[in-house]
């Protein structure tokens, strides 16, 4: 299957609902991680790890912020209840 097939699959007009869904799911658990990401931010990991794991938590709230704002903006696919 090559990319072009992958993405009718993946963006079928037919699974507006689907896609809707999922951008709430992703919506609630965002809203969830953000409030309490200052606390995990406040207590200053000292060790490698715990300062790597921030980061990467970092990065995939600003993955998860962007792929909202692209949901909201340019389909309203995403946007069907």
């Amino acid at each position: 299957m090559d990319l072009v097939e992958v993405e009718e699959n993946l963006f079928a007009a037919t699974d507006a609902k689907l896609h809707g869904d999922m951008c709430k799911v992703l919506s609630a658990i965002y809203c969830k991680i953000l409030s309490i990401f200052p606390s995990f931010e406040a207590a200053r990991p000292k060790s490698r790890s715990g300062i790597q794991a921030l980061c990467s938590l970092h990065i995939a709230i600003e993955k998860a912020k962007n792929v909202l704002q692209h949901c909201a903006e340019c389909s309203k696919l995403y946007l069907v209840c």
